[in-house]
């Protein structure tokens, strides 16, 4: 369950939409704001070969696919006005 948990910037960052914005804009937006978040999964700042290690690409992955659910919900609630 930890990977379902959103950091407070990126909820600054969905509240920070229009409220007739769409959601799938919403949820593509912060997802791509997430990389910013993790810099240990960025070859360029961690001079290293990160995606050659299982391990690393693993965790990556949870990190997406268990905060989707999450960052959609923020979206929807923004949708409707909450």
């Amino acid at each position: 369950m930890r990977h379902t948990y959103i950091h407070e910037d990126l909820k600054k960052l969905t509240d920070s939409f229009r409220y007739d914005a769409h959601p799938m804009g919403m949820l593509i937006s912060t997802i791509s704001a997430m990389s910013t978040f993790h810099p240990e999964a960025n070859p360029a700042l961690t001079t290293q070969q990160v995606y050659d290690d299982e391990r690393v690409r693993n965790k990556q992955v949870h990190r997406i696919v268990g905060t989707i659910p999450t960052i959609a919900a923020f979206a929807y609630r923004r949708r409707i006005g909450r």
